[in-house]
């Protein structure tokens, strides 16, 4: 076998690394930062409550709701309600 039969094999190597490094740091990059996760986990958290809520309201018994309630107990600090432009404009 001769020493230069093995350089492909060797610059493959060589470059198959850093390219694997620069794909999973682009993968990275390209998924939601931290904030963008916790902004959608409040936002369904919000939206589970006020489906509870609006279930209650109409009287139906909590085995059949959807949604869920306040447990954590935080609705009323991070769920802000939803106005549309009629309501904004009679305020």
């Amino acid at each position: 076998m001769n020493r230069n039969d093995s350089l492909p094999a060797v610059a493959l190597g060589f470059f198959a690394l850093p390219a694997a490094a620069c794909a999973l740091m682009l993968l990275a990059a390209v998924g939601p930062s931290e904030y963008e996760v916790q902004q959608r986990q409040e936002a369904r958290y919000c939206d589970n409550v006020q489906q509870w809520r609006t279930e209650a309201a109409r009287g139906i018994e909590p085995e059949s709701r959807y949604g869920h309630p306040d447990y954590d107990g935080i609705a009323s600090e991070i769920c802000t309600p939803n106005y549309n432009g009629a309501q904004l404009a009679s305020q």
